[in-house]
């Protein structure tokens, strides 16, 4: 059997300074699909937005590449923007994170997106054991035909709960039967009410079923997001989030990470086009792990003590 070819995706984040901007269509519904959890629309600095236009993000982001950063968008779904071309294009894009209903109304858009130097499709499965309200099953499966027909580089992501990590060889199976070479594996953040997050012990769990898989599947690129953290990891590492990577709010404030939107971890605003970080984030903990995690895990237990 033969082996995998890394993806493109899997030499995205290098060491330097990241910003991950966030926007919104400019009218609703701000996205098709209502997930669980999204963490744009389930954003604190969503209920304090500052109202852009396409224009105002177009040169938002010209403007951060400009200044020496490594730009990642963060949005609901970009191809509901009109000028999505101009946003990934000036944002040096090579991919978009889409739950495929848009490319299934309009299939030329996959040609679009090569003719710009798009190579990859983000996509998130949807299985029923999860817990979690996700895109539609069949639009997802039609989809993924589409993008592997257009011979683009597909990476399925899966999001993990305490409900559906002993799953994983299945939907690991399931991907296969439907062509899928690259899967990424994420942990459910609770932004909002939903299923349970993995704690310590579901997490190390999920790392030995993956290292199982790995060898029972050499074809395929199994991949643990980062909000999994390192410590259970061969290759461990320190979340850059709040030190050499940030995220600029719906409501132009700048924060640690797409998780950590909320009042209290602010770190600075983006104003007039300059980006005035004033701290860092300092999140107590193991830091080998995840930083949002440990935030949700003393918040949570905050709650239970008062």
């Amino acid at each position: 059997m033969p082996q995998f070819v890394k993806p493109a995706m899997s030499k995205r984040f290098v060491p330097g300074r990241t910003m991950i901007y966030m926007f919104l269509p400019e009218s609703e519904p701000y996205c098709n699909s209502r997930c669980t959890g999204c963490y744009v629309l389930a954003s604190e600095s969503f209920k304090r937005r500052v109202k852009r236009s396409e224009q105002d993000v177009i040169d938002d982001l010209r403007n951060l590449v400009e200044s020496g950063y490594s730009v990642l968008y963060s949005t609901t779904e970009v191809l509901m923007n009109r000028r999505y071309i101009e946003m990934l294009k000036t944002s040096k894009s090579d991919y978009i994170l889409t739950n495929g209903k848009k490319i299934l109304e309009k299939p030329e858009v996959l040609d679009e997106l090569k003719d710009i130097g798009v190579t990859q499709i983000f996509m998130t499965a949807n299985f029923d054991n999860s817990g979690l309200v996700l895109p539609d099953r069949k639009a997802f499966s039609e989809a993924i035909g589409k993008v592997l027909d257009a011979n683009m580089e597909l990476v399925v992501r899966i999001t993990l709960t305490r409900n559906n990590v002993e799953s994983m060889p299945g939907m690991i199976d399931a991907c296969r039967g439907l062509g899928i070479r690259a899967i990424q594996f994420l942990r459910f953040m609770p932004l909002e009410k939903g299923p349970e997050t993995l704690d310590g012990m579901s997490t190390k769990r999920a790392f030995e079923l993956l290292e199982t898989e790995r060898l029972r599947n050499p074809d395929i690129f199994l991949s643990a997001g980062g909000a999994l953290g390192s410590q259970f990891r061969k290759r461990r590492f320190c979340c850059p989030a709040g030190k050499e990577q940030f995220v600029i709010g719906l409501d132009n404030r700048i924060y640690p990470c797409i998780y950590l939107t909320q009042n209290e971890n602010a770190l600075g605003v983006y104003e007039n086009g300059e980006v005035k970080i004033e701290r860092t984030a300092d999140i107590p903990g193991n830091e080998l792990d995840c930083p949002a995690y440990r935030y949700y895990k003393l918040r949570s237990k905050s709650g239970e003590e008062n």
